[in-house]
């Protein structure tokens, strides 16, 4: 029987900096792959090779379980909310993204989100890597109607249209929340090529103005 390697993946926008009930939720739960958004800059989390890129607010934080087999080949983008490594995980080699993008509603932001994505996949194209397991993960600040080609959304892959909700956590209640829009969004999303999932989640919690989204993305 084929081997199949399970990756157990968080994405949680942190929300300002990182705060003990995050930390601990993350080291108690083991996963595999954590992407995490508006992380602080000295981010520090037990048991995990961590890589940190500044963004429109915050850092966003690329995190490794130590107790993979874990070799890092290239780093093909680190910038700017975007950290793209192209890895290889219990010897099968894949390409793994965190993202924070552009946030705003207006045209001209959904344009850079769009270009963005479309920039680096061209990335993965030249250097011949986009036929390889892909697994990007973030807050993408999307709104519904806005979607990548290139990638599947793996909550759409079951043709389901009763989009999930992780933005605004409307449990979390802080003083610096200033703004809390009539509309929701599911800004939150994991983008794959050539695996597969089987099984999404959004994680309640008190310590973010998002909710955290967690999946298991399956590669042979």
């Amino acid at each position: 029987m084929e081997n199949k390697l399970i990756l157990n993946i968080l994405s949680y926008n942190l929300f300002q900096g990182e705060d003990e009930l995050q930390i601990k939720y993350i080291n108690e739960n083991k996963y595999d792959i954590i992407f995490l958004q508006e992380a602080s800059k000295d981010i520090n989390i037990n048991n995990y090779l961590g890589y940190i890129v500044e963004s429109h607010c915050g850092y966003t934080y690329l995190g490794i379980n130590k107790n993979l087999k874990y070799t890092k080949l290239s780093v093909l983008v680190s910038e700017f909310g975007k950290l793209i490594y192209h890895v290889i995980i219990n010897d099968i080699k894949m390409v793994i993204g965190s993202l924070h993008l552009m946030h705003g509603g207006d045209n001209s932001s959904k344009m850079f989100r769009s270009e963005d994505l479309k920039e680096i996949y061209k990335l993965l194209k030249k250097k011949k890597l986009h036929s390889l397991p892909i697994i990007f993960g973030g807050d993408t600040n999307m709104r519904f109607n806005e979607n990548f080609d290139n990638l599947d959304d793996i909550y759409l892959l079951n043709n389901n249209k009763n989009y999930y909700i992780t933005y605004p956590n409307r449990e979390f209640k802080d003083s610096r929340l200033t703004f809390i829009p009539d509309m929701d969004f599911r800004f939150d999303r994991f983008f794959i090529k050539n695996c597969s999932f089987n099984n999404f989640e959004t994680i309640p919690n008190q310590s973010s103005d998002h909710l955290a989204i967690k999946t298991s993305i399956i590669l042979n």
